[in-house]
């Protein structure tokens, strides 16, 4: 593996954000930066192949968010109940993953067992039989590229260089940015193809979404900008009436609630929005293209709609994306008087 560069205009961050409303970090010697606005406040993971939150070969190193505080509130954490850094996803949200349309990856369909193939994000991995390509299959990775990050007080810029041997080669950009006068999380995109083959893929955004550290339950709503037709049905704890999914109760014990969906058109907008009832929460979320597929899974942890994009980027050439996460919370409740 190369060696991962750092130049970091804002200092790392320690164990907790500086509200004091974050739990303690699984890895608090995980390299990190924090941004705000001065009301928004969100702690970004730095890629790192030697000591990064994540190391593993399913999700995009860049640009998750350990959590985000807002009016003592928080967004995003610790979903799952045992860390590994090379868990396949022992991540936090906003995670994002690209996955090839025909289930494989870059260079994967031809590799032969013990061969090369390209998962962008992550970088160059080895194929390990003859079985389809899995994206839960534990693929080793022989190069993770070259990873650089620069930050300001707002925002922090992570970029990836990968070369490979089968003609694979791109850079890879993304900036986190929290608007300066709204609160607001915009995820940048820029993705260069510098090989001499055609990169296609995939991308949507495993959320993990949280919300004071829980999942969905009674009073989660999630409206999409299409009425869905539900691929595998729900449970009963789970309702679908017009454009939204409605939370009756939590999610099963011990499963996930989880299905394709249906409904949309090229021309329906790429638009989620999420509303927690009871505690006054609301999280709107746009990308600026087109849904090719959606997925919906429901933990008893995390709330994830996850809306794919197509990503085609001939040689030479470069696509742009962009994802925004509008927060809404509640203002904390003044301390009472003594």
């Amino acid at each position: 593996m190369k060696s991962l560069m750092l130049a970091l205009a804002a200092p790392l961050l320690a164990v907790h954000i500086a509200s004091g409303q974050c739990p303690t970090d699984a890895a608090p010697d995980a390299p990190r930066v924090t941004i705000t606005n001065g009301k928004l406040t969100a702690v970004v993971h730095l890629p790192d192949p030697q000591r990064g939150y994540y190391r593993s070969n399913r999700f995009d190193w860049s640009g998750s968010i350990a959590c985000a505080t807002l009016n003592g509130h928080t967004f995003w954490g610790q979903w799952f109940s045992h860390y590994d850094p090379l868990g396949n996803d022992a991540i936090t949200g906003p995670a994002e993953e690209f996955r090839s349309p025909d289930g494989a990856e870059p260079g994967y369909n031809e590799a032969a067992p013990g061969g090369l193939f390209v998962k962008l994000g992550v970088g160059v991995l080895r194929r390990l039989d003859e079985k389809p390509y899995s994206f839960g299959g534990k693929y080793p990775i022989v190069d993770s590229g070259t990873w650089t990050s620069t930050s300001n007080r707002n925002s922090v810029t992570s970029t990836q260089v990968v070369h490979s041997t089968i003609g694979f080669d791109y850079r890879y950009t993304k900036t986190v940015e929290i608007d300066r006068k709204a609160n607001i999380i915009r995820l940048h995109h820029r993705l260069t193809n510098l090989g001499k083959r055609p990169i296609d893929s995939a991308l949507y955004n495993h959320v993990f979404l949280q919300l004071d550290g829980k999942g969905p339950g009674p009073g989660t709503s999630v409206t999409l900008a299409f009425a869905p037709t539900v691929e595998t049905p729900f449970p009963d704890s789970v309702s679908v009436e017009d454009r939204t999914i409605r939370f009756l109760g939590p999610p099963p014990n011990g499963r996930a609630v989880g299905s394709y969906l249906t409904g949309y058109t090229p021309g329906t907008p790429n638009a989620i929005e999420v509303i927690d009832t009871t505690t006054g929460f609301r999280v709107r979320q746009k990308t600026d293209a087109p849904i090719v597929k959606f997925y919906f899974w429901g933990h008893s942890r995390a709330t994830c709609p996850e809306a794919y994009i197509a990503i085609h980027v001939a040689p030479g050439k470069t696509q742009r994306w962009t994802t925004e996460f509008a927060l809404e919370a509640p203002a904390a409740a003044s301390p009472a008087p003594r």
